[in-house]
């Protein structure tokens, strides 16, 4: 009987819940340092580097480089590497100690604060050609923990400002030159978040479950005389969130409100739920707004359709994960360009959650080795959206940039389900394994074959895949995907068994994200299971 090949897709993401039997194919069991592209397939996940204005280290061209032209591809890399690396060592941390309280994105320009050496003050930076430069702001304390918002009181497009609150110091308004804080009418003055209704209200949320709005067009003013107002909730305010439909979701530790209305002429709070409530710092808005709950992932319709049942969660396939990283996010982001939402953990882990054509999560896992602490994503000065994030160690990384982890490579791998393709109890005399692999630059992958639920036969194989194509040096970080980039590689495994599960992984830290799309296994029946 001859070998028949099974395809396999890689999609659907990480599955960490269901049975091997009940997974859906291409789903994984682990999918770390991959992400899921709008396309719905495996890409290996785009680096990091440290920023503070400088140049880009990845955005070396060996043809700017003294001695160009190079006699051998090998003298053009080792150049290369040398001017990536002075131009890393250049970037510097934020200025102070302890970890970034906060950044963000303001005309096109990188901000970051970050408590003095002394731990005594906070300070604002401006990212610059030359490294950070401090702000001139009022005395700041220190240890807050900054959240931004970008608006405009008067509708005129000049007179964009950034609304903030960061828990220990008034609310403040910035408009890239002048940094005035703004009174409000709580004792003590430290609101912890914020939002800006599109009717021109600004919101500002408090301890102790009450929140504040002020005049319409006037972000200063909260007397009942000028049309502001406050407004009790009875649980910890943790986030705010506008809505497409300008209602605004109030986020507590333990229950879920929508703001409906525009100002206080018409404002009424309505209780959506009093079990399901938002995580500081992990509600965002991409189709809905998702954020977390001590029970999991939830977006903002599912928890209007099911209440507060544990239907409205969204991952219930990563669960497992999500209990075990209990109380240790941090914060998020999402990246639009990507229909994607990130969420941080305290280890420097986290998780990707791409949402499908269809509204549905697919998950995937990113180590970056470093905690992060403070996210952001907004458009830069050519309009491309970047992401900028503010660690424990108070650097600021820009994420997505380059192709290794700020210098360091990084692994990336998958593990399948334990795939019968249908014949759960017959034996199967596996073959050959095919694996199809989009990339610009050959691959080194290592495979693992696994027989049975059991520790693998076969050895670690090592394959090379991708289109063997030479890519072109002068545009490090500008790989282009054109049309002969697919390729198949072959790794032939012995071994019989009812089921296989396989193990991919590959380790660079200059080589552009790769692809795998699908994988063909050869196999043919030899008995059933007795």
């Amino acid at each position: 009987m001859a070998f028949t090949p099974a395809a396999l897709s890689l999609r659907g993401g990480l599955n960490l819940a269901d049975s091997d039997s009940d997974m859906k194919p291409g789903e994984c069991r682990e999918l770390v340092n991959y992400e899921i592209n709008t396309s719905g397939r495996y890409q290996r996940v785009t680096g990091f580097e440290r920023f503070d204005g400088r140049p880009s280290p990845s955005a070396v061209r060996v043809v700017d480089l003294a001695g160009f032209p190079f006699e051998t591809d090998e003298a053009a890399l080792a150049a290369l590497n040398a001017e990536v690396e002075t131009r890393r060592a250049l970037i510097t941390a934020v200025p102070g100690s302890g970890p970034v309280i906060g950044v963000f994105m303001f005309a096109g320009i990188v901000y970051a604060m970050r408590n003095t050496s002394d731990g005594n003050a906070a300070k604002l930076y401006r990212a610059t050609s030359t490294g950070w430069a401090e702000v001139t702001t009022p005395a700041l304390l220190p240890n807050g923990r900054l959240f931004t918002r970008q608006t405009n009181f008067s509708g005129s497009s000049g007179t964009l400002e950034i609304i903030g609150v960061d828990g220990k110091n008034k609310a403040f308004r910035f408009n890239g030159t002048t940094f005035t804080q703004i009174t409000g009418p709580i004792t003590p003055d430290a609101p912890i978040t914020l939002e800006v209704l599109p009717s021109q209200t600004l919101l500002l949320g408090y301890r102790g479950g009450s929140f504040v709005f002020s005049a319409v067009g006037d972000p200063t003013k909260f007397s009942s005389v000028d049309g502001g107002g406050e407004i009790a909730v009875a649980d910890e305010i943790t986030d705010m969130q506008v809505q497409a439909d300008n209602t605004c979701a109030i986020g507590c530790r333990n229950r879920l409100y929508m703001l409906y209305g525009s100002s206080k002429t018409d404002f009424q709070l309505k209780s959506l739920s009093t079990k399901v409530g938002m995580r500081t710092a992990t509600a965002q808005s991409l189709s809905d707004t998702l954020f977390l709950d001590d029970r999991g992932l939830t977006m903002l319709a599912r928890v209007q359709q099911f209440g507060d049942f544990a239907q409205a969660t969204i991952s219930q396939k990563v669960q497992p994960l999500l209990d075990q990283y209990a109380g240790r996010d941090m914060c998020s982001v999402t990246i639009k360009t990507k229909n994607q939402y990130r969420l941080f953990f305290t280890d420097g882990s986290a998780l990707f959650i791409t949402l499908a054509p269809d509204g549905a999560p697919q998950f995937t896992q990113v180590n970056y080795g470093v905690p992060i602490r403070c996210a952001f994503s907004g458009e830069d000065a050519f309009g491309i959206e970047s992401v900028f994030v503010g660690a424990e160690n108070g650097f600021v990384y820009q994420l997505d940039k380059g192709f290794s982890f700020d210098g360091l490579e990084y692994e990336s791998y998958l593990l399948t389900g334990f795939m019968h393709f249908g014949s759960p109890e017959t034996k199967k005399k596996w073959h050959k394994l095919v694996i199809e692999c989009d990339s610009v630059t050959e691959v080194l992958m290592h495979a693992i074959a696994y027989f049975d639920f059991m520790s693998p036969d076969t050895p670690d194989s090592e394959l090379i895949v991708g289109s063997g194509s030479k890519w072109d040096l002068s545009e490090w970080d500008n790989a282009t995907w054109g049309n002969g980039s697919t390729n198949w590689a072959d790794m032939y495994i012995a071994g019989v068994s009812r089921n296989i599960a396989l193990h991919l992984s590959n380790t660079s830290k200059q080589l552009p994200p790769h692809i795998i799309s699908n994988l063909y296994l050869h196999s043919k029946p030899v008995s059933r299971r007795r």
